[in-house]
């Protein structure tokens, strides 16, 4: 590939108060020298007085005749005027001069451009102008009313950065539009003699192909080659150098997924052009979140990971999120030197709502303290689109400097809605918080934090009367049972019957308001069942026999409470219930029913209605506090059980037969999530509600059988237990496959269980391997799936001690 490149000169004009933009805005020239000028073939030089060479004659002449080699003029402008450039002539200034001679010379010979810029001034100084500030005032008044010169005001270093980056950025890629990136290097330009290839030559006569591609087009227009239909690979090609030989008339495409993918199976044969290699950057790029489409081998081919910065601010807007997300997924620092600048134009005033949700989960996972203030004042900016990955965003990076820090500054938004599974972890690190915060935790407005902040105090006795009293109205269930809990240890006395007002709140739906149903409150319920274990572990036996079998009983937890507390001479009764699926018990239950409130009286009606549910749900109750109590001599029992085939699922079984069973026991297990996937499917009112958690299935069935992990990945178990068995898989077993077995895993319909074999494929198998591979599954002749090609290539693209970490990322994020 050819290191020539195309000269744009860059005029910077402006009076002499501007000193300090005058050497930002050379610096961001020399950061784009540094990052594009090889990949776009592009080399801006920034002209001004400064680089004006010492000569005899007037200084602002000799300044006008590097003006006028230069095809963009960049004008900025503050307070000041200027001096006037000559002792007789009609400019009052040297700007004025260049300024006037600039848009003279465009409406002569159509150039320079011009880009305009004036930095904000304070309302203190225009109380009194002065000569100088009536001057830029009234010029600014003329370039308004005008209307033919673009112009741009500007607040601070960060904000003009941005603009004069957008300005070179937005020039350059004018350029490559207009001349289909007209290098104009002579060893690059094409003389072709042969009237066959006429109209190519003219082409290569303005150098608008680089030299691969014009051979490349030059074949394909031979007569020899007339009659011979083109091939996939060959039309693909074509599209992608129409990609970027579009003018501005034309829509802004980059080429399609299917053609990229073809282009990259054959990317070895193919000689191709850094245009044509960035042309496949885009497309990687634009298609980022689809993971279809290879991205990483182009990205090294040619350019590098700094190249994302600046795509993320000054690339093709549908472009500029996916540069994030892809700093993002391989955890790609931000350059000091531009850091701020970065993320004050991510998250500033003018950015997209897509660019700053990304721009906040890259900063969740690497941002710094130096970064807060821009995430904070999203943060208060209360946008619906953004405020959740805000308020995530502000705790991950104060976690970063301790569990205390990160909880002062959940306090610091009292206002904020921060849910709890933004703060559970804070449980596990409760002695690095201070008793003081977490009292003032309690309220916060978000329930989250009220909830972890009334379990801690609780666990410390410091969960006051007063406040458990208040918090018995929270509309957080598990907060109404820490303060319900609170109180007991005060010595509050709660009956049952208190404790269930208190924590099951029924809420009202748009029925209810004309007498229709009101909608159950399952989590207070569940909590209720909770404090109720507490309440019931405090009655003698007598009485929990007595309740137990109380006509009003619908539920087995004072008979299992009585259970447990002689657990050793009372479990056979209770596998005996469980064996006869408790028919004598609940029959027990209905007889008395009968008694207490007469034959055919409706209580009596109600419990017998409620027999089949009871014994359902009594030996479901049973059977998890056997399972539960993980026993080996439990095996047999739990096992004839399963086997009866009416119990349903329940994961107090996976674990059980997880510690404690063998190979014949995954059978058991799957029979059982397929009985529970076949009952909810049948009920239309209970389609995805199903409790079945196929991650901790399959954690449980690789445990039992990790020595015959082929076994466990047939396609006769389901896909989503076998994305749970390959990532549970070790590396060591995971490698141990054969490329046979791990291919067929690639050709499977199932887009989540290819994407963990392709995660477990490279970070497990040495780069050599997955190179293999790879070229296996491009020779295919069948049906590829391009996120197999995706993520194959950016395990052979990226660093390998970056892998571990992406691995996480993409596990945790389900996205690369």
């Amino acid at each position: 590939m050819s290191n020539q490149r195309r000269i744009v000169k860059v005029f910077l004009a402006s009076p002499g108060d501007l000193q300090a933009e005058r050497k930002m805005a050379k610096s961001v020239v020399d950061e784009f020298n540094t990052l594009w000028a090889d990949n776009l073939g592009y080399q801006v030089d920034l002209i001004g007085w400064e680089e004006t060479v010492a000569s005899y004659g007037r200084p602002q002449g000799t300044i006008n005749l590097d003006l006028a080699q230069c095809e963009l003029v960049i004008g900025m402008m503050w307070k000041k005027w200027g001096t006037r450039p000559a002792i007789a002539g009609k400019y009052t200034s040297g700007f004025e001069e260049e300024f006037r001679t600039s848009v003279e010379s465009r409406k002569t010979h159509g150039r320079p451009e011009i880009s305009l810029y004036f930095k904000s001034i304070g309302s203190e100084f225009l109380t009194d102008p002065g000569d100088d500030l009536k001057k830029v005032l009234s010029f600014k008044a003329e370039i308004i009313d005008g209307k033919e010169i673009y112009f741009e005001s500007f607040e601070g270093d960060s904000d003009f950065q941005n603009k004069i980056s957008r300005c070179i950025i937005r020039y350059i890629q004018k350029l490559r539009s207009k001349e289909a990136i007209a290098y104009q290097a002579p060893s690059e330009s094409v003389t072709e003699k042969d009237s066959d290839s006429a109209p190519l030559a003219k082409l290569g006569e303005i150098a608008r192909f680089l030299p691969q591609e014009t051979t490349f087009l030059k074949e394909i227009i031979t007569p020899s080659k007339a009659t011979e239909a083109l091939s996939s690979v060959e039309i693909a090609r074509l599209r992608l150098l129409a990609s970027y030989q579009h003018s501005s008339g034309n829509d802004e495409l980059n080429l399609g997924v299917h053609d990229a993918n073809l282009i990259y199976a054959n990317k070895d044969q193919i000689p191709l052009s850094r245009n044509e290699i960035f042309g496949l950057f885009q497309s990687g790029l634009s298609n980022f979140k689809e993971e279809n489409t290879p991205l990483w081998h182009w990205l090294n081919a040619r350019f590098s990971m700094s190249i994302l910065p600046m795509w993320s601010r000054m690339g093709p807007k549908r472009e500029r999120s996916n540069a994030i997300a892809a700093m993002c997924a391989v955890s790609f620092n931000l350059p000091e030197t531009d850091r701020a600048g970065t993320i004050a134009y991510w998250l500033g005033d003018e950015s997209s709502d897509e660019i700053k949700v990304e721009a906040l989960r890259y900063l969740a996972r690497m941002g710094k303290e130096q970064d807060l203030p821009y995430v904070e004042k999203e943060v208060f900016r209360s946008s619906y689109a953004t405020r959740a990955d805000a308020i995530k965003c502000y705790i991950a990076i104060n976690r970063r400097d301790g569990f205390d820090k990160s909880f002062k500054s959940i306090l610091h938004l009292k206002n904020e809605p921060i849910e709890y599974s933004f703060v559970e972890d804070f449980a596990g690190n409760a002695a690095s918080l201070s008793s003081e915060g977490l009292i003032e935790g309690l309220t916060h407005s978000g329930d989250g934090v009220r909830r972890i902040s009334a379990a801690l105090l609780r666990e410390r006795g410091l969960l006051s009367v007063a406040d458990a009293e208040r918090l018995l109205t929270d509309e957080d269930a598990e907060t109404r049972y820490e303060a319900a809990m609170a109180l007991r240890s005060h010595g509050t006395p709660l009956s049952e019957n208190d404790a269930q007002k208190m924590l099951v709140k029924p809420r009202a739906s748009i029925g209810s308001l004309f007498g229709g149903r009101r909608n159950r409150d399952e989590e207070g319920e569940r909590v209720f069942s909770r404090f109720q274990k507490h309440l019931l572990g405090e009655l003698p036996d007598t009485q929990l026999l007595e309740q137990a079998k109380s006509p009003q009983q619908r539920d087995c937890t004072a008979y299992l409470v009585w259970v447990q507390r002689k657990w050793s001479q009372r479990v056979d009764e209770l596998k005996g219930h469980v064996s006869n699926r408790f028919a004598n018990f609940v029959n027990d239950i209905v007889e008395q029913a009968a008694e207490t409130y007469g034959a055919g009286s409706m209580g009596a009606a109600s419990a017998s209605e409620a027999r089949n549910e009871m014994q359902r749900r009594f030996t479901r109750r049973a059977l998890d506090a056997i399972a539960m109590r993980k026993s080996r001599s439990d095996l047999n029992f739990i096992r004839q059980e399963l086997d009866k085939d009416d119990v349903e699922f329940s994961i107090s079984d996976v674990e059980y037969l997880e510690k404690c069973g063998e190979w014949e026991d995954i059978d058991r297990i799957i029979k059982s999530t397929k009985r529970e996937k076949d009952s909810k499917t049948q009920s239309l009112l209970m389609i995805g509600r199903s409790n079945i958690d196929y991650t901790r299935i399959g954690q449980a069935l690789y445990k039992i059988g990790s020595d015959r992990l082929p076994e466990l990945l047939s396609p006769k178990f389901d896909s989503s237990i076998r994305e749970s068995v390959i990532v549970s898989a070790t590396k060591g077993h995971f490698s141990a496959l054969s490329n046979e077995e791990i291919e067929a895993i690639f050709g499977e319909d199932s887009l989540p269980l290819r994407k963990n074999a392709c995660l477990k494929t490279i970070i497990s198998l040495p780069r050599r391997r997955v190179l293999k591979l790879l070229n296996r599954y491009l020779s295919k002749k069948s049906h590829r799936y391009y996120n197999v090609i995706y993520w194959l290539d950016l395990g052979i693209s990226v660093s390998r001690d970056k892998l571990p970490e992406i691995y996480d990322t993409a596990l945790k994020n389900r996205k690369i």
